[in-house]
Protein backbone atom coordinates (compact mmCIF):
# COMPACT_ATOMS: atom_id res chain seq x y z
CA UNK A 1 0.00 0.00 0.00
CA UNK A 2 1.52 3.24 -0.82
CA UNK A 3 1.50 6.45 1.83
CA UNK A 4 -1.55 8.07 -0.62
CA UNK A 5 -3.20 5.17 -0.05
CA UNK A 6 -2.61 5.05 3.79
CA UNK A 7 -3.71 8.56 4.02
CA UNK A 8 -6.67 7.92 2.36
CA UNK A 9 -7.42 5.23 4.24
CA UNK A 10 -6.93 6.45 7.40
CA UNK A 11 -8.61 9.68 6.57
CA UNK A 12 -11.43 7.05 5.49
CA UNK A 13 -11.78 5.67 8.35
CA UNK A 14 -11.98 9.00 10.41
CA UNK A 15 -15.07 10.33 8.25
CA UNK A 16 -16.68 7.07 8.56
CA UNK A 17 -16.07 7.53 12.85
CA UNK A 18 -18.11 10.87 12.88
CA UNK A 19 -20.67 9.78 10.18
CA UNK A 20 -21.56 6.63 11.88
CA UNK A 21 -21.04 7.22 15.51
CA UNK A 22 -24.45 5.55 16.38
CA UNK A 23 -23.97 2.41 13.87
CA UNK A 24 -20.53 1.85 15.65
CA UNK A 25 -21.83 2.48 18.93
CA UNK A 26 -24.68 -0.37 18.68
CA UNK A 27 -22.44 -2.76 17.36
CA UNK A 28 -20.29 -2.45 20.24
CA UNK A 29 -23.21 -2.99 22.43
CA UNK A 30 -23.84 0.60 23.58
CA UNK A 31 -27.26 1.47 23.71
CA UNK A 32 -28.20 4.56 21.36
CA UNK A 33 -31.90 4.90 21.20
CA UNK A 34 -34.88 5.05 23.63
CA UNK A 35 -35.80 1.73 25.70
CA UNK A 36 -39.41 2.92 25.27
CA UNK A 37 -39.96 3.27 21.51
CA UNK A 38 -40.46 0.70 19.47
CA UNK A 39 -37.97 0.20 16.95
CA UNK A 40 -38.79 0.40 12.97
CA UNK A 41 -37.21 -0.86 10.06
CA UNK A 42 -36.94 0.30 6.31
CA UNK A 43 -36.42 -2.59 3.24
CA UNK A 44 -35.98 -1.54 -0.15
CA UNK A 45 -33.95 -2.48 -3.38
CA UNK A 46 -31.56 -0.28 -5.17
CA UNK A 47 -32.88 2.00 -7.46
CA UNK A 48 -36.38 2.30 -5.91
CA UNK A 49 -35.89 6.02 -4.95
CA UNK A 50 -34.47 4.25 -1.79
CA UNK A 51 -32.15 7.09 -0.94
CA UNK A 52 -34.91 9.69 -0.69
CA UNK A 53 -37.22 7.28 0.74
CA UNK A 54 -34.70 6.78 3.72
CA UNK A 55 -33.95 10.48 4.08
CA UNK A 56 -37.74 11.25 4.67
CA UNK A 57 -38.59 8.42 6.70
CA UNK A 58 -35.37 9.33 9.18
CA UNK A 59 -36.69 13.20 9.58
CA UNK A 60 -40.21 11.55 10.58
CA UNK A 61 -38.50 9.20 12.89
CA UNK A 62 -36.23 11.35 14.53
CA UNK A 63 -39.16 13.48 15.29
CA UNK A 64 -40.84 9.89 17.19
CA UNK A 65 -37.77 9.98 18.98
CA UNK A 66 -36.14 7.07 16.87
CA UNK A 67 -32.63 7.19 16.17
CA UNK A 68 -31.53 6.03 12.00
CA UNK A 69 -29.44 3.45 11.83
CA UNK A 70 -28.09 2.46 8.40
CA UNK A 71 -26.19 -0.58 9.14
CA UNK A 72 -25.57 -1.56 5.20
CA UNK A 73 -24.30 2.03 4.50
CA UNK A 74 -21.48 1.55 7.81
CA UNK A 75 -20.47 -2.12 6.34
CA UNK A 76 -19.86 -0.29 2.72
CA UNK A 77 -17.90 1.88 3.38
CA UNK A 78 -15.69 0.08 5.69
CA UNK A 79 -15.41 -2.32 2.79
CA UNK A 80 -17.04 -5.42 4.19
CA UNK A 81 -20.77 -4.99 2.78
CA UNK A 82 -20.19 -8.52 1.01
CA UNK A 83 -19.85 -10.17 4.88
CA UNK A 84 -22.61 -8.59 6.19
CA UNK A 85 -25.44 -9.36 4.32
CA UNK A 86 -24.15 -13.00 3.94
CA UNK A 87 -24.95 -12.84 7.50
CA UNK A 88 -21.04 -14.30 8.12
CA UNK A 89 -20.24 -11.23 10.46
CA UNK A 90 -20.95 -13.38 13.97
CA UNK A 91 -22.25 -11.04 17.29
CA UNK A 92 -23.69 -8.54 15.07
CA UNK A 93 -27.29 -9.85 15.37
CA UNK A 94 -27.80 -8.25 19.01
CA UNK A 95 -27.89 -5.04 17.34
CA UNK A 96 -31.33 -5.75 15.81
CA UNK A 97 -32.34 -6.41 19.39
CA UNK A 98 -32.42 -2.46 20.09
CA UNK A 99 -35.77 -0.21 20.61
CA UNK A 100 -36.03 3.18 20.05
CA UNK A 101 -34.05 2.74 16.63
CA UNK A 102 -35.34 2.88 12.54
CA UNK A 103 -32.99 0.44 10.92
CA UNK A 104 -32.83 0.48 7.38
CA UNK A 105 -32.60 1.21 4.26
CA UNK A 106 -31.58 -2.46 3.87
CA UNK A 107 -31.13 -2.31 -0.73
CA UNK A 108 -30.44 -6.61 -0.13
CA UNK A 109 -31.93 -9.33 1.57
CA UNK A 110 -30.02 -10.92 4.06
CA UNK A 111 -30.44 -13.72 6.72
CA UNK A 112 -30.39 -10.96 9.97
CA UNK A 113 -32.84 -8.81 7.84
CA UNK A 114 -35.43 -10.86 6.96
CA UNK A 115 -35.92 -12.54 10.04
CA UNK A 116 -36.87 -8.87 11.78
CA UNK A 117 -40.04 -8.69 13.56
CA UNK A 118 -39.58 -5.04 14.04
CA UNK A 119 -42.86 -3.03 12.37
CA UNK A 120 -41.75 -1.87 8.84
CA UNK A 121 -41.97 -0.45 5.10
CA UNK A 122 -40.88 -2.69 2.04
CA UNK A 123 -40.45 -0.24 -0.57
CA UNK A 124 -40.43 -1.98 -4.37
CA UNK A 125 -40.41 -0.57 -7.98
CA UNK A 126 -40.68 -2.77 -11.15
CA UNK A 127 -37.80 -5.39 -11.33
CA UNK A 128 -37.19 -4.35 -14.69
CA UNK A 129 -37.15 -0.61 -14.63
CA UNK A 130 -35.07 -1.47 -11.44
CA UNK A 131 -32.60 -3.29 -14.17
CA UNK A 132 -32.47 -0.32 -16.07
CA UNK A 133 -31.75 2.08 -14.09
CA UNK A 134 -28.63 -0.16 -12.35
CA UNK A 135 -26.67 -1.03 -15.91
CA UNK A 136 -26.14 3.06 -16.01
CA UNK A 137 -25.86 3.21 -11.99
CA UNK A 138 -22.90 0.85 -12.20
CA UNK A 139 -21.42 1.72 -15.00
CA UNK A 140 -21.34 5.46 -14.85
CA UNK A 141 -22.05 6.27 -11.26
CA UNK A 142 -20.01 3.81 -8.84
CA UNK A 143 -18.86 5.00 -5.41
CA UNK A 144 -15.42 3.78 -4.13
CA UNK A 145 -16.19 2.82 0.05
CA UNK A 146 -14.89 5.57 2.15
CA UNK A 147 -12.13 3.42 4.07
CA UNK A 148 -12.26 1.03 1.52
CA UNK A 149 -8.31 0.19 0.50
CA UNK A 150 -7.43 -0.06 -3.09
CA UNK A 151 -8.03 -3.40 -3.59
CA UNK A 152 -12.15 -2.28 -3.01
CA UNK A 153 -11.44 0.69 -5.10
CA UNK A 154 -10.17 -1.40 -7.72
CA UNK A 155 -13.03 -4.08 -6.98
CA UNK A 156 -15.58 -1.10 -7.92
CA UNK A 157 -13.71 -0.12 -10.97
CA UNK A 158 -13.36 -3.83 -12.64
CA UNK A 159 -17.40 -3.63 -12.19
CA UNK A 160 -17.86 -0.60 -13.48
CA UNK A 161 -15.46 -1.42 -16.73
CA UNK A 162 -17.75 -4.32 -17.10
CA UNK A 163 -21.08 -3.01 -17.03
CA UNK A 164 -19.53 -0.67 -19.59
CA UNK A 165 -19.11 -3.41 -22.45
CA UNK A 166 -22.38 -4.80 -21.75
CA UNK A 167 -24.96 -3.23 -23.69
CA UNK A 168 -27.87 -2.34 -21.72
CA UNK A 169 -30.23 -4.84 -22.97
CA UNK A 170 -27.74 -7.89 -22.50
CA UNK A 171 -26.78 -6.33 -19.17
CA UNK A 172 -30.62 -6.50 -18.22
CA UNK A 173 -31.09 -10.18 -19.55
CA UNK A 174 -28.23 -11.22 -17.54
CA UNK A 175 -29.44 -9.70 -13.92
CA UNK A 176 -32.82 -11.00 -14.77
CA UNK A 177 -31.35 -14.71 -15.32
CA UNK A 178 -29.37 -14.57 -11.88
CA UNK A 179 -28.43 -12.01 -9.54
CA UNK A 180 -28.59 -10.66 -6.10
CA UNK A 181 -31.49 -7.95 -7.14
CA UNK A 182 -33.58 -10.67 -8.53
CA UNK A 183 -32.77 -12.83 -5.08
CA UNK A 184 -33.67 -9.98 -3.44
CA UNK A 185 -37.16 -9.49 -4.86
CA UNK A 186 -37.81 -13.31 -4.49
CA UNK A 187 -36.86 -13.18 -1.12
CA UNK A 188 -39.44 -10.42 -0.38
CA UNK A 189 -41.53 -11.99 -2.30
CA UNK A 190 -41.64 -14.96 -0.27
CA UNK A 191 -41.21 -13.66 3.14
CA UNK A 192 -42.11 -10.25 3.54
CA UNK A 193 -44.79 -9.34 1.45
CA UNK A 194 -48.18 -10.08 3.34
CA UNK A 195 -46.47 -10.40 6.67
CA UNK A 196 -48.42 -8.62 9.09
CA UNK A 197 -45.59 -6.61 10.68
CA UNK A 198 -45.17 -5.26 7.06
CA UNK A 199 -46.38 -2.45 4.69
CA UNK A 200 -45.75 -2.78 1.19
CA UNK A 201 -45.92 0.40 -0.65
CA UNK A 202 -44.53 0.89 -4.33
CA UNK A 203 -42.02 3.34 -6.18
CA UNK A 204 -44.99 3.99 -8.34
CA UNK A 205 -47.55 5.22 -5.74
CA UNK A 206 -44.61 7.40 -3.80
CA UNK A 207 -43.88 9.41 -7.32
CA UNK A 208 -47.70 9.62 -7.96
CA UNK A 209 -49.05 10.27 -4.83
CA UNK A 210 -46.26 11.26 -2.18
CA UNK A 211 -48.21 12.22 0.35
CA UNK A 212 -51.07 9.44 0.32
CA UNK A 213 -47.62 7.52 0.69
CA UNK A 214 -46.19 8.62 3.78
CA UNK A 215 -49.84 8.50 5.51
CA UNK A 216 -49.62 4.48 4.54
CA UNK A 217 -46.50 4.82 6.11
CA UNK A 218 -47.14 6.45 9.47
CA UNK A 219 -50.30 4.84 10.03
CA UNK A 220 -48.89 1.38 9.47
CA UNK A 221 -45.57 2.52 11.95
CA UNK A 222 -47.93 4.29 14.13
CA UNK A 223 -46.22 7.35 14.17
CA UNK A 224 -47.89 10.36 14.52
CA UNK A 225 -46.39 13.65 13.17
CA UNK A 226 -47.40 16.82 12.83
CA UNK A 227 -48.97 17.62 10.00
CA UNK A 228 -47.06 20.49 9.09
CA UNK A 229 -44.05 18.33 9.03
CA UNK A 230 -45.24 16.02 6.40
CA UNK A 231 -46.36 19.07 4.46
CA UNK A 232 -43.06 20.16 4.45
CA UNK A 233 -41.82 17.38 3.22
CA UNK A 234 -43.97 17.05 0.26
CA UNK A 235 -43.37 20.58 -0.47
CA UNK A 236 -39.48 19.98 -0.47
CA UNK A 237 -39.76 17.20 -2.93
CA UNK A 238 -39.34 16.50 -6.85
CA UNK A 239 -38.91 13.55 -8.81
CA UNK A 240 -38.23 15.13 -12.19
CA UNK A 241 -34.63 14.54 -13.02
CA UNK A 242 -32.74 17.74 -12.25
CA UNK A 243 -32.18 20.01 -15.09
CA UNK A 244 -29.11 19.66 -17.33
CA UNK A 245 -29.16 15.53 -16.48
CA UNK A 246 -26.72 13.25 -18.26
CA UNK A 247 -28.57 11.48 -20.94
CA UNK A 248 -29.09 8.08 -19.72
CA UNK A 249 -29.80 9.33 -15.92
CA UNK A 250 -32.53 7.32 -14.17
CA UNK A 251 -36.06 7.95 -15.41
CA UNK A 252 -38.48 8.74 -12.70
CA UNK A 253 -41.53 7.51 -14.87
CA UNK A 254 -43.06 4.47 -14.18
CA UNK A 255 -42.06 1.69 -17.49
CA UNK A 256 -39.04 3.31 -18.44
CA UNK A 257 -38.08 -0.60 -19.17
CA UNK A 258 -40.35 -0.26 -22.42
CA UNK A 259 -39.15 3.06 -23.82
CA UNK A 260 -35.42 1.93 -23.35
CA UNK A 261 -34.94 -1.47 -24.32
CA UNK A 262 -35.54 -3.32 -27.90
CA UNK A 263 -39.09 -4.90 -27.86
CA UNK A 264 -37.59 -8.53 -28.05
CA UNK A 265 -36.21 -7.61 -24.97
CA UNK A 266 -38.87 -6.55 -23.06
CA UNK A 267 -40.52 -9.68 -24.22
CA UNK A 268 -37.63 -11.83 -22.71
CA UNK A 269 -37.88 -10.34 -18.95
CA UNK A 270 -41.38 -10.43 -19.10
CA UNK A 271 -40.49 -14.36 -19.59
CA UNK A 272 -37.76 -14.67 -17.51
CA UNK A 273 -39.08 -13.10 -14.63
CA UNK A 274 -42.82 -13.58 -14.79
CA UNK A 275 -43.73 -15.22 -11.46
CA UNK A 276 -41.77 -12.79 -9.63
CA UNK A 277 -43.58 -10.05 -11.61
CA UNK A 278 -47.23 -11.68 -10.84
CA UNK A 279 -45.97 -12.18 -6.59
CA UNK A 280 -45.05 -8.68 -6.87
CA UNK A 281 -48.05 -6.98 -8.76
CA UNK A 282 -46.36 -5.82 -11.98
CA UNK A 283 -47.40 -8.78 -14.32
CA UNK A 284 -47.76 -7.62 -18.05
Amino acid sequence: MTRIDALRRAFGRWSVRRRYRSEIALLAGRAVGAPDRPSAVFHTVERAGSRFAAGVLARLARSEGLVPIDLDSYHYEIGEIGSWIAGERGGDEHAFDAEGCFFGPFRTASPNTLALRHRGVLLIRDPRDVLVSLHHNYGWEPRDPIAGGPEARAAVRAHMDDTRRVGLDDFVVRMAKESHIRDTFEAYGSVLLGAPHIVCLTYEDMVADLRGWLDRVVHHLDWSPRSAAIDRVVAASRFEPRPGAMKGRREVRPGGHTRKLRPETVATLNRELEPLLRVLGYAP
